[in-house]
Parts: structure tokens; C-alpha cells; sequence
């Protein structure tokens, strides 16, 4: 996440979609080809691919992708219940008004085995952060339900009938919805939408007596502009009847610090997502050094945890219980699933209880997550299986999963019995729904995706969407999977981008991406690296410069050897390539973004190898300042911090925290610095090493991006993100400017940044362009 042949489609149906959604040619002849070899075959000179093109790249948009691990395989389409049709949303940026601009596509299956003649239901423009169209499901054969929204608007239901194309909003509340569920009659409406985050600083009680602190975030307290970290973790739950368009609440036991809602066939229960500090002195036992981390410190009632159960609730009683007693390992690995009758519930990727009299069982649960059903009312849990799987379908008493291996898919489908669950069979392959096409995208790491059909008759493959036939006119750099050893003997996986128009015995500069490379993403198309709106490793190769995307050392995550571990590896990736003779090791630059800008700034400081030049974006930091801003509203990142530096920072452990915190040795960094924060609360996690660069002279630039996500989203954010870091790399690299005379402001600056850089006795590249 191959190459077939294709056929040709009626050049109006082209026309049609080119113009509806601009870049997408539909049908069965395709125009993606591989580093630019298509401009060559059109007579036509390729181009390196820039920023611009990776935003206005169309994608399909991963309609589910709260369900599945973000590098799980992709759910291209979703199917009617009768399987006649099947919808495809397709996402792209618009640079021009800011948006992001999503499309509806419907197919009829009876026609896509000859020239297919799809339809665009709806298109929708986003300009918030949320996607313009989201969670589409079928209601009944031919409508369509979905979250949706246009400039200025709210997230909103709505419903399309494929049949008619006639598009009808179904609520209206005045704040956006985050999730929805609907009853199996039709009648209900389950939703969750955030709360505002409380603002004690302007009610009268609080100027006339004062607000004591417990556990209100900094963030919170230093204004109403930011309670970002409030409102995007405290959803509410309610209940709407399309008929009378009354909204009631539904309180739940705990915080709802995730949105999905997930209501049993018979309307009887409701299960949702929550953080609990309820912690069972049991949990103690579990194995996971994470979980235990996130256990750590003190703990508030009601306050924000890292630490997810899902909660059963009673739609009659109005009661809520924990679904099991037992956290989840990760509560976006899968949906729960719940049986046609409601009396059971599969839940994925969760622990179960310590509660065993058996000590091979028991000594099982400690270190495993489980596949497991639980039964309703009564909340008893049975084990199905300890593996990674993903659910499929439930045909009575058989439960069909998949399972995504590194190298080879497979299907494998377990029975209910009397005494528990067996499994019934396993083979390799991902499972093909026989009484429909199969569809895929299908891509690597440089070919483009195409939507390719597989006849479940007779296996044969064919296109039927090319997503992004303009990318015949770019030459994309090659990508290579590699391993190497870190300086301290580990091994490294990681994915090397080359420049398009590589020359034997050059060495290029280097730029080392550091966050969310994946075995199970490794062989995908991914022109900017695992996060679009961070890196762009695509247009760097454009500019002559090597890009090296490592993956993260998880082994010893919040412990000191997590961040050294980090930086042995950044290391032995310059020592490869270096020995390769492809890099000059004096022009290197690295960037950090979310967990691992711990590993990065740890190298700033610390490592003896140079850096040339570096981003941190919207990057953890562990060091002083911020530990003291979260400790009291989110202990668990605490516990990270005191985890990750060696112990807490007080008395004796303060040593510790000299030595590894990275803000104590600033005074170390020699490299030019860019710190991204993607909103305005992300500034109290890059203030310490902005202040104090500043203060030491040191060139430093803070960039703040006010109203973006972690992962920025909007086309303008991207290009301050992705654009700067270019800009940024090959000044400090190559010595190179953008003759863009809307950059000269930019280029003042930082010729005032590398006088200080000379001034602190460190050599920078001389600029080509004055």
C-alpha cells in the first residue's frame, strides 16, 4: 500500500470527472507512470515534483480511519448491502481558495466489467481542519448517510439518494458533530461533538474570589483562545429523534475523550470510547512498559487520561460500566462488533482481565492483547485470539478476520462453540467477497495508486481509477528500502529517496525525516514521506538533496535508551551513506516531528556528529519548562518525561535531568534551528528552546502556524510547513535562495541567522543566489 493493463474509457466520462475533481482520469486506460517516465514518452521534459503538486494530489480518503492502524490496508470503497453499487470518496487540496476539496463518487458494479460510467454524487470543500466529507455509510441500498461540510460551515449529517442525487441535511445542531451512529430503524440519530473548554477566567465568582488550581491545563488558564487542548479531547454524547428533532444528552461514566459511537442493533446499549483513572490495582501486573508509564503519577477524577477503555452504557437505566475490566492497547485499532441479536460484543487489541485461575493463561494476559467477545448484559469474556486481526464478517456462529503480516496477508476465520472459540481455518490472501469486484490500491513505493479491480472469477486485474494522471509529467526521485546498524549495533530499517537525475560519484546533501516510518506502510506511494503536511521528501529530492526517511526505536519507549537508541540510529544512517560515497557528511540536516522530536533535539545537544540543519515540528519535548506546564492537568506525560530523563527532577534525580534533558544543554546546539508549532497552545511545547537559543545568540527561527492540527491540513498550512522546510534545508545545505520575490522578507532574515551561525564560530554554506 503492480502493473496491468488497462482499457479505454469514453473520452466524455474523462472530460466529465477531469472537471468535476481536476487531476483524476477515470476508466481503464491510466496515465500514472513511474519517475517521469511518461513526460519522456510524451515527448515532454519532466519536472521534479514541488510542494504544490503533492497538496493538490488526489487520494483516496481513508473513509474509516479511526478503525484501522494508520498503516493497515485501506478501505477503498464502500459497498451498498446489496453489493449493485459502491461509493469512493476522493480528497484534494486547493491552493487557490484554501480548501480541501472532497468528492462522492458512486459505481454501479454491474457496469464496471465494460466502460464504467460513475457518477459524482456531491462534492464538498473544507476549510476547517475537519474533512469535508467523512463516514459515509449506506443506510439502505440506495442512500448514502455522511458527515459534511462547506467554507464557514458546520459538521453536519447528511443523506444522498444514489438514485436521484437528491442531498438532504438531517441535523442542524450549532456545534460541529464528531461521530454518528443510526438506529437500525432509521428513526435515531446517536452523535458526539466536543465540549467547550471550560473559561474560569471570566466568570464574576472567579474575579470576586480567586479559582484554585488543580488540574486545569495552562493552556486553558492563559486564555479562551487556548482551550485547543480542552475542546479536542472532551467530546459529549446525545441522542435525536429525526421526528421530533429533540436532543437529549446521554452522560457517560467517565470522560469521552475520543468520538466513535457504536449502538447495538436493538437500541437497547450504546458503547463509546473513554479515558479512565480508574485504575484496578491488577493493572499493575500488565507487562506493557507504555501502560505503565501512563499509570504513573498522580491522578484526578474526571481528569484527561492516556489510558482507554471502552464504556458499556444502559439506554434504559442510564447506567455505564467498563465493557471489560481491562484497558485497551490501542483504542483505534478496530471497531467493536457487535452480533445481529445484541447479546455480543468483539472488541480488538484489548487486555483482558488478570483474573485467571490458570497460570499459563494468566502469565499470557500479562504481556498480550487479545481478540475477544464479550457478552451482553452479563459482560462475561471469552479469549478468541491473541493475534493482530481485523474483523471481516460474522456469519452466525463463524467470525471471518483478516490478518496483515509484513509479507503476506492472510484470512482466517474462527467458530463459536460450547466450550469457547476454535479456529476453523487460515490461508494466505486477504478475503474476497465473491458476489463482488475486488478492489484495491494498487501502488508501491514509486508508482502512484491506481484503483484496480480484480475479477473474483477469474483474478484478472484492471484500472479503474487513476488517481493522479498529471504525475506522468513529473520525475519523482527513486525510493529504496534499506538497513543499516546504528552506532550502538542495532538494526535500522528506513526508506532512502534519491534525486531524479542522480549522478554517479556526487555527493549530495542529506536530509534525515524521523516520524512514522512502518513495515506495513513501507511499500507505499508516500511522495512526502509517512506525514503529508510535515515532510516533503519528494520536493527535497527535486532540489538535489538525499532524503533518509528511519524508523522510530519503540522497544524502550519513555526510557533513557529510547532517545539514545534514536540517535544511534540518525548516526549510523549518516555512516552508511557516508560509505557509500553519497553524502557529504558536513551537509546534513534532520528533522524532528511529534514523538521524535525527543530523539532530535537529544541529538542537538549531544551528538558528536554535525547537523547543518534542523526543523523540530510541533515536536515533544521533555525538557523542564514543559514538564512543569502538563504535570499537573495530564500526569501520564509526566510520567513520560521523569521515563524518558531517568527520574523526576527533584533532589537527586535533577542530576539525571541535566544530563538528558535537552534543555539544559542548549548551550551544545551549533545547528540552525526552525520550530513549527502547528497552534498556539503547541508554543509553550517550543518556547524553552526558542527563548533560549534567542537569548544565546543562537540562529533560531519560531514559525507559528495558529489555527492547524498536529498534522497540518489546509493547503495554505501545508505550504508554510512543507514549502518552509525546503526553503530552509536548501539555505542552509546548498546556499541556495528562491528568487520568489514574496520570499525576499524570508532570505533577510535568515542571512541575519547564518551571520550569527558564523558568529558563533560554526561554518555555513555561502549562498548561490544573492
Amino acid at each position: 500500500m503492480h502493473i496491468f493493463k488497462s482499457k479505454t474509457l469514453s473520452c466524455f466520462i474523462v472530460l466529465f470527472l477531469c472537471t468535476a475533481v481536476p487531476g483524476i482520469a477515470v476508466g481503464r486506460k491510466g496515465y500514472g507512470v513511474q519517475s517521469g517516465s511518461g513526460a519522456e514518452a510524451l515527448g515532454k521534459p519532466a519536472r521534479a515534483a514541488s510542494v504544490p503538486d503533492l497538496i493538490r494530489m488526489n487520494a483516496v480518503f481513508n473513509n474509516n480511519g479511526h478503525l484501522s492502524g494508520p498503516y493497515d490496508e485501506l478501505s477503498v470503497a464502500e459497498f451498498s448491502p446489496d453489493g449493485k453499487k459502491f461509493v469512493i470518496v476522493v480528497e484534494k487540496g486547493n491552493l487557490e481558495t484554501n480548501t480541501t476539496v472532497y468528492s462522492l463518487i458512486l459505481f454501479r458494479t454491474r457496469d464496471i466489467q465494460k466502460s464504467p460510467t460513475p457518477t459524482i454524487l456531491t462534492s464538498f470543500a473544507s476549510s476547517s481542519n475537519r474533512p469535508g466529507i467523512e463516514q459515509v455509510r449506506w443506510q439502505n441500498d440506495r442512500t448514502v448517510t455522511f458527515l459534511a461540510e462547506n467554507p464557514g460551515e458546520q459538521h453536519q449529517l447528511y443523506t444522498i439518494d444514489c438514485d436521484t442525487r437528491n442531498l438532504r441535511r438531517l441535523t442542524n445542531y450549532p456545534a460541529s458533530l464528531a461521530a454518528y451512529a443510526i438506529s437500525v430503524d432509521g428513526q435515531r440519530v446517536f452523535f458526539s461533538t466536543t465540549l467547550p473548554g471550560a473559561d474560569p477566567t471570566f466568570e464574576d465568582k472567579v474575579r470576586r474570589q480567586g479559582l484554585v488550581v488543580t488540574t486545569q491545563s495552562l493552556w486553558d488558564l492563559l486564555g479562551p483562545q487556548n482551550k485547543a487542548s480542552a475542546e479536542t479531547f472532551n467530546f459529549a454524547l446525545f441522542r435525536t429523534d429525526l421526528k421530533s428533532n429533540q436532543v437529549v444528552r446521554i452522560p457517560t461514566r467517565n470522560q469521552m475523550t475520543l468520538p466513535w459511537i457504536w449502538p447495538s442493533p436493538d437500541g437497547k446499549y450504546v458503547i463509546v470510547p473513554v479515558s479512565t483513572v480508574q485504575f484496578l490495582d491488577s493493572w499493575k501486573n500488565y507487562e506493557d512498559p507504555m501502560l505503565q508509564m501512563w499509570m504513573r503519577g498522580r491522578h484526578a477524577e474526571g481528569e484527561l487520561s492516556t489510558v482507554f477503555q471502552f464504556e458499556l452504557i444502559d439506554l434504559t437505566s442510564g447506567t455505564a460500566q467498563p465493557l471489560i475490566d481491562a484497558p485497551l492497547e490501542d483504542v483505534g485499532e478496530s471497531d467493536p462488533i457487535w452480533s445481529h441479536d445484541s447479546t455480543s460484543v468483539l472488541v480488538f487489541q484489548t487486555y483482558l482481565p488478570l483474573d485467571t485461575t490458570n497460570p499459563g493463561e494468566y502469565e499470557l494476559r500479562k504481556k498480550t492483547e487479545f481478540v475477544a467477545q464479550v457478552k451482553i448484559p452479563s459482560r462475561a469474556v471469552t479469549p478468541i485470539s491473541h493475534e493482530s486481526l481485523r474483523f471481516v464478517r460474522w456469519d452466525n456462529s463463524t467470525v471471518i478476520f483478516k490478518k496483515n503480516a509484513i509479507q503476506q496477508a492472510e484470512t482466517v476465520a474462527y467458530q463459536e462453540t460450547a466450550v469457547g472459540w476454535k479456529e476453523l481455518y487460515r490461508h494466505a490472501g486477504h478475503w474476497i467477497e465473491k458476489d463482488r469486484p475486488d478492489l484495491t490500491l494498487n501502488e508501491d513505493r514509486n508508482t502512484p495508486p491506481k484503483i484496480v479491480l480484480t475479477d473474483p472469477a477469474t483474478g484478472s486485474k484492471s484500472t479503474l481509477l487513476d488517481l493522479n494522471p498529471q504525475f506522468a509529467g513529473v520525475a519523482f526521485g527513486r525510493v529504496e528500502p534499506i538497513v543499516f546498524d546504528g552506532t550502538d549495533g542495532h538494526k535500522v530499517n528506513a526508506e532512502l529517496y534519491l534525486p531524479p537525475d542522480i549522478e554517479r560519484g556526487k555527493r549530495y546533501p542529506l536530509v534525515i525525516q524521523t516520524h512514522g516510518w512502518q513495515p506495513l506502510a513501507a511499500n507505499k506511494f508516500r511522495p512526502d514521506g509517512p506525514y503529508p503536511g510535515v515532510f516533503a521528501a519528494q520536493p527535497l529530492v527535486g532540489k538535489g538533496v538525499v532524503v533518509l526517511q528511519v524508523e522510530e526505536y519503540r522497544e524502550s519507549q519513555g526510557t533513557p535508551n529510547e532517545i539514545h537508541a534514536e540517535v544511534t540510529a540518525y548516526e549510523g544512517g549518516i555512516d552508511y551513506l557516508d560509505h557509500l560515497g553519497l553524502i557529504d557528511r558536513n551537509r546534513v540536516g534532520i528533522m524532528g516531528f511529534s514523538r521524535t522530536g525527543l530523539g532530535v533535539k537529544y541529538a542537538l545537544t549531544h551528538s558528536e556528529y554535525r547537523f547543518a540543519a534542523a526543523t523540530l515540528a510541533d515536536s515533544t519535548d521533555h525538557s523542564y519548562f514543559t514538564y512543569l506546564a502538563i504535570l499537573n492537568s495530564l500526569p501520564s506525560f509526566g510520567a513520560d518525561a521523569e521515563g524518558t530523563n531517568g527520574r523526576p527532577p527533584f533532589g537527586e534525580g535533577l542530576t539525571s535531568w541535566l544530563k538528558n534533558a535537552a534543555g539544559f544543554n542548549l548551550y551544545r546546539v551549533k545547528t540552525p534551528v526552525r520550530l513549527e508549532a502547528h497552534s498556539r497552545g503547541s508554543l509553550l511545547g517550543e518556547w524553552e528552546w526558542f527563548a533560549s537559543l534567542w537569548r544565546m545568540g543562537k540562529p533560531v527561527e519560531l514559525v507559528l502556524i495558529p489555527d492547524a492540527t498536529h498534522v497540518p491540513v489546509k493547503p495554505w498550512e501545508r505550504m508554510v510547513s512543507e514549502q518552509g522546510d525546503v526553503d530552509w534545508f536548501c539555505f542552509w545545505l546548498k546556499g541556495e535562495e528562491d528568487p520568489d520575490p514574496a520570499k525576499a522578507g524570508q532570505y533577510t532574515r535568515w542571512r541575519e541567522l547564518r551571520k550569527l551561525q558564523q558568529e558563533n564560530g560554526a561554518t555555513a554554506v555561502t549562498p548561490s543566489i544573492n
